[in-house]
């Protein structure tokens, strides 16, 4: 191998190099604080069990249905997102309210649940599935891809049928880039006072489903109790989960191309120059 050759095969490597756009990573970068979820997507729990006057705001005694009205219509007027859907949680399952920025058109839908408006019973895992099917991220925005639709299961976690488990359903919306809050309404413990109308067996709201639920989803639970319960539920919505692929630290990128690129025009340039010329320079000098 002769030494013109070497010297090409050195400067084809260099340049190579530079194609293959070397970098390292230096420090850390700050994170911004990132905005309440792009899409948030009501599902509300109308089944018989919603009747039960359990709840205490503003020292009036009110039933579930009503207490879910009165904190969802709170979330609506102080949530920051893009747009809001309703989906009712029942057997059968209905979205009764496409994903809208009209926050006015929400809360006219919130004012209109009514308990076993979707049935006496409720089917979380087939709601969870409609939800699935009826939002799905890739039909969103283009502009707002990055954002993950954000699903909040409101209710007492009252009788769950249905053929499809809560938790499988979930794992398939996570799977999909869903994130699952969970909203308690409902009182732990059996009130002194008149539970209402009817003969229907008291049962206290299910926190512990509703919890792991929400865990399943990559999200929390908060229970309703007033309306302080719902400025806690707004800090955790604007904070998401990180969508798939994004990097929680991210560093910063030194791009390094230019120097094999530099080294290599010079070695390319030293083999141009006539040697003499560079020895008769040597001489005058």
């Amino acid at each position: 191998v002769t030494t013109n050759n070497r010297w090409f095969a050195l400067i084809l490597l260099l340049m190579i190099s530079a194609l293959a756009q070397p970098i390292r990573y230096s420090h850390s970068l700050p994170q911004a604080a990132q905005a309440d979820p792009v899409d948030l997507i009501l599902v509300v729990n109308t089944s018989v069990s919603m009747v039960l006057r359990d709840n205490f705001l503003d020292g009036e005694q009110i039933d579930r249905m009503t207490m879910t009205r009165k904190l969802l219509q709170r979330l609506v007027e102080r949530f920051n997102g893009r747009r809001i859907g309703l989906v009712l949680l029942g057997r059968p399952a209905s979205i009764w309210l496409p994903l809208t920025s009209d926050r006015e058109l929400v809360k006219h839908a919130i004012n209109r649940l009514q308990t076993t408006l979707g049935g006496r019973n409720s089917d979380i895992g087939a709601t969870l599935e409609l939800v699935r099917s009826g939002f799905k991220p890739d039909q969103m925005d283009s502009a707002v891809e990055r954002s993950s639709p954000v699903v909040l299961l409101v209710g007492d976690g009252y009788q769950q049928l249905g053929a499809v488990a809560p938790e499988v359903a979930i794992n398939k919306l996570v799977t999909d880039g869903f994130q699952l809050h969970s909203l308690a309404v409902g009182s732990i413990s059996r009130p002194e006072v008149s539970l209402g109308k009817g003969h229907l067996i008291y049962s206290p709201v299910d926190l512990q489903l509703l919890t792991k639920l929400a865990s399943a989803g990559g999200g929390q639970m908060v229970h309703g109790q007033d309306f302080a319960s719902i400025q806690q539920l707004l800090d955790i919505l604007a904070k998401p989960a990180p969508t798939a692929g994004s990097i929680n630290d991210r560093k910063l990128l030194i791009p390094l191309y230019h120097y094999p690129l530099l080294l290599g025009m010079l070695v390319l340039l030293l083999q141009l120059l006539p040697l003499r010329m560079l020895r008769a320079n040597g001489v005058n000098r």
